[in-house]
């Protein structure tokens, strides 16, 4: 029973990375980075206090669909920090390349990493 157990847990890691891998072949993402404004914080000089600086962070770029599918609402998640943003494109053509802004979250880093975490569609 635990032979087919784990022949069968394999089966499921194996098909899903595959569905994983294939999902990310079809799409480029050209150039995304973080887009940060300062939205509080710093020194008051009319009451002294000092309050932490505050950013709005989100991710834009570009995303090329390089296989010959159409695809629509495609849905880019990626990862700030330990928030999740995302972006939706209505539709994307064969070769076509669209732009994208994420929504935004608040951060106190002012050097946040952030990195894809899926692209998916209908």
């Amino acid at each position: 029973m635990k032979k087919i157990l784990g022949v069968l847990l394999l089966l499921a890691v194996i098909a899903g990375g595959y569905f994983y891998l294939s999902q990310q072949e079809d799409f480029e993402i050209i150039d995304s980075k973080i887009e940060l404004k300062q939205i509080g914080g710093g020194m008051n000089f009319e009451t002294p206090s000092v309050t932490a600086i505050r950013f709005s962070a989100g991710v834009n770029g570009s995303i090329k669909n390089i296989s010959e599918e159409n695809y629509s609402n495609v849905i880019l998640t990626f990862k700030i920090g330990n928030d999740e943003v995302t972006a939706k494109i209505s539709e994307l053509k064969p070769g076509q390349t669209a732009k994208f802004n994420t929504n935004k979250i608040e951060t106190k880093i002012k050097t946040p990493k952030h990195s894809l975490l899926s692209i998916t569609h209908d």
